[in-house]
């Protein structure tokens, strides 16, 4: 049953790929969604580094102003 699934799968994916392969319009408009979805990661990421590596005075300053 899994085996199908994947096979399935696997097909799909190949019919979605050929489809933007043939279509410039839509893997232009796939190729940016996946520029922004790229920085937005980034993003992310740093924002994050900077709470993990934040004083602890500016945390506990963030804490008062709250």
């Amino acid at each position: 049953m899994l085996e199908k699934l994947q096979v399935k799968y696997a097909e799909l994916l190949a019919l979605r790929h050929a489809h933007i392969r043939s279509d410039l319009n839509l893997r232009v408009r796939t190729l940016h969604k996946r520029v922004e979805d790229i920085f937005e990661l980034l993003a992310l990421w740093q924002h994050y580094v900077e709470i993990i590596y934040m004083p602890e005075w500016e945390m506990d300053w963030i804490k008062i102003s709250m």
